[in-house]
């Protein structure tokens, strides 16, 4: 019967089954059968394979021709001038058989012309080989698959006469599998799932099986439970990257390999250094390393921050796993970090902080001080760098070396109590840190004092007309101003407007007399005043001798002359005008300048006078008590005064008349005689004490007052020591 026609193929395959139910446990054999015609090019191979059964062979196998191999192998039955080729195999059969023919050959490759009649042919037999074991079936013939002369098969099945039942044998037509989609490399990220696509095309329809191999395709293992075209990976790991994975084909002609697939399991990155924070010096360079794992291998982009990592922009260029660059004092304080990125998935790294240190530059330089002895100098610096710079005074004592003033490390140097010994002292601050040092400025303390008084105005007694001077004097730092002061009649000290030196010098005058003057000195650090000095003046010329004499014992005469040089003119009565006249007054005072005794005389120009102390000045004094010694002191007036030469009148009024000129022409000698020497010494000028004056017009106004005459002097003597002897 014929079952089917198949195409022309370079080789056709047919699936052989056998139903062998009804002779199931008996022993036979199987005859495989090749019955070619035809020889050389139009010769026909069968191949034999896949033999299966659920029976046991138990013959040996047999045959006639050049037949290879043995069931349940592969057995090829080649084509050959012979007119068949048999394979026997002893079997103890069961229920089936099946196995896959394969015809190929030149009869089949190039079939035009062929002669018909090739024939493969499978039969069973008894355990002699000779009868057929199924009833009915001649010469045990089951399957019969002739080549046809137009290059096609047809396949002939032998049913049992018995009961014409035809599946007892089928031979079904099948193709190898053919790859129709190839799997292709995957590439995922990991956790992601990965999906590999593989199918073929085959008769019967065959089965898969994916299989992998973590080894680059050297072995292969199968997957349980992938016998489906498609094949999912889910949650892909890393440790799986690489991995091969291919799919086998099967059906009842063979089975066939696809390509092989990789799968690439990418992975996000991961940070494995983190860039650490560095500390160096403005100028230098600084160098940030960063890296990081990941599958593709990740690009590297790093970012900067210059607001403490609130917020980060990228840095062009920089794309190194390295980040070099010179540094400056504007970066202190800036943050960087390396972003990752790869197809997966980016990472950032942990920001590491730039610390720039800079050398002390001085932004306060530190300036003189002037202080008042006693007072705190302050002096300030400061200094910018990174770290904090540390700060040293430092002092030099009269222009020496510069010190370390022990304990001054603030920017701010005070020195308290300062004295005079320090003025002058220079100061600097020296401020230091890891990176360098720097020095401010050198500057100077200046120690200034109060005025201090070293001389003192002396009390001065001048006659009328003639110049006072005051002398003051102190010392201070700065140089103290002056400035002299009067008292008037012993009221408030005022100001002497332009009175600004050392030395204050006026004309004396009978209305300034016992005024008192002073000095005051000025600095900035203070006033120091000097004691007062008085003013007397005396309103004519005044010369004395003081004489310690025993005028018990020896008398003293005083020789008056009139040179009449610059005479003055006296008008008053006996005088007549004469040019050159001079009127003298001679007082006698006790030690303690109490008047003894008075008398006066006119001189003519070139005239001499001589008065006796004994006789002429104490023989009868004011107080009735003759003194052992006595001050001479003779006032010599040119003019203005009435003078009789017998009364005091004209004594009283001297002191209160203001005026007289000085009678320069007057020049008067003292002689002691203390037997048996003697002793001459001329007059000198000098001045009338304030007690004296008051004891003058005191004495004159009483006796006056009274009438009396008690007291006057006698009339001055002519003739010198002669006369007065």
């Amino acid at each position: 019967m014929l079952l089917s026609l198949s195409p022309a193929l370079a080789a056709t395959s047919y699936l052989v089954t056998l139903n062998t139910t009804l002779i199931s446990g008996q022993n036979g054999f199987v005859d495989l059968q090749l019955n070619p015609l035809g020889a050389g090019s139009q010769a026909v191979t069968a191949t034999i394979t896949g033999f299966t059964t659920n029976g046991m062979l138990t013959g040996v196998p047999g045959g006639s021709g050049p037949v290879t191999g043995a069931l349940p192998g592969t057995v090829t039955m080649p084509s050959a001038p012979t007119p068949s080729l048999d394979y026997f195999h002893g079997i103890t059969f069961g229920t089936s058989i099946s196995f896959v023919v394969t015809l190929s050959g030149p009869a089949l490759d190039t079939p035009t012309g062929m002669a018909p009649g090739t024939t493969f042919l499978v039969s069973l037999y008894d355990a002699a080989n000779t009868n057929p074991l199924l009833s009915g079936v001649a010469n045990g013939g089951i399957v019969a698959i002739d080549v046809t002369s137009a290059g096609t098969t047809a396949v002939t099945l032998y049913p049992r006469t018995n009961d014409n039942d035809p599946t007892v044998g089928a031979a079904t037509l099948v193709t190898m599998p053919v790859i129709t989609t190839q799997p292709v490399n995957q590439t995922v990220c990991a956790g992601a799932t990965a999906t590999f696509t593989a199918t073929a095309s085959g008769t019967p329809t065959p089965t898969v099986q994916w299989q992998f191999s973590t080894d680059g395709g050297a072995t292969f293992n199968s997957l349980a439970g992938a016998i489906s075209t498609t094949l999912s990976i889910p949650a892909t790991t890393a440790a799986q990257n690489n991995n091969q994975f291919h799919a086998v084909f099967t059906n009842a002609a063979g089975s066939i390999i696809s390509a092989a697939a990789t799968l690439i399991v990418n992975t996000t990155p991961t940070v494995t250094t983190n860039p650490l924070s560095q500390t160096v010096t403005a100028g230098n360079p600084v160098t940030f390393t960063a890296s990081a794992s990941g599958q593709p291998t990740p690009t590297v982009q790093w970012e900067r921050s210059t607001d403490g990592g609130a917020t980060f922009a990228p840095i062009a260029g920089a794309t190194a796993l390295s980040l070099t660059f010179s540094t400056a004092a504007g970066d202190n304080g800036n943050q960087y970090r390396a972003v990752f990125t790869n197809t997966c998935g980016k990472v950032t790294t942990s920001a590491a902080v730039l610390t720039v240190n800079t050398p002390p530059q001085i932004t306060l330089q530190p300036s003189n001080q002037t202080v008042c002895a006693g007072a705190t100098a302050t002096f300030m610096a400061a200094a910018s760098g990174r770290p904090t710079p540390t700060v040293q005074w430092q002092v030099s004592v009269a222009n020496g070396p510069f010190t370390n003033i022990p304990g001054a490390t603030n920017t701010t140097l005070n020195v308290t109590g300062t004295t005079a010994a320090m003025n002058g002292n220079r100061y600097q601050a020296v401020f230091s840190n890891g990176v360098g040092t720097v020095t401010t400025n050198i500057v100077l303390l200046t120690v200034n004092t109060a005025p201090v008084i070293t001389l003192n105005p002396v009390d001065q007694t001048v006659n009328e007309g003639q110049l006072v001077t005051f002398t003051a004097a102190a010392t201070g730092q700065p140089t103290p101003t002056v400035q002299w002061e009067v008292s008037v009649n012993g009221g408030p000290f005022v100001a002497i407007p332009g009175a600004t030196s050392t030395t204050f010098t006026f004309t004396a005058a009978q209305a300034l007399t016992k005024n008192r003057y002073r000095a005051v000195f000025t600095n900035t650090c203070g006033i120091a005043t000097t004691d007062p000095a008085i003013f007397i003046n005396i309103p004519f010329d005044v010369f004395q001798i003081r004489y310690a004499s025993n005028l018990t014992q020896g008398d003293s005469v005083i020789n008056i002359s009139n040179t009449g040089v610059n005479g003055a003119s006296l008008t008053g009565p006996g005088f007549g005008g004469a040019q050159g006249n001079i009127c003298v007054n001679a007082y006698a005072f006790s030690p303690d300048e109490q008047l003894i005794s008075c008398c006066s005389c006119l001189l003519t120009p070139n005239a001499l006078a001589s008065l006796s102390v004994n006789g002429d000045m104490i023989s009868n004094t004011l107080t009735g008590v003759r003194p052992n010694s006595v001050v001479i002191k003779l006032v010599a007036t040119g003019a203005g005064a009435d003078f009789t030469g017998t009364s005091c009148t004209n004594s009283a009024a001297l002191v209160n008349t203001t005026g007289f000129p000085f009678a320069p022409g007057m020049v008067a000698y003292g002689t002691t005689i203390h037997p048996p020497a003697v002793t001459e010494t001329p007059f000198l000028r000098g001045t009338l004490s304030l007690q004296e004056l008051a004891s003058i017009k005191n004495r004159c106004t009483n006796i006056i007052g009274n009438g009396s005459t008690f007291g006057i002097c006698r009339s001055c003597r002519v003739g010198g020591l002669n006369g007065a002897q």
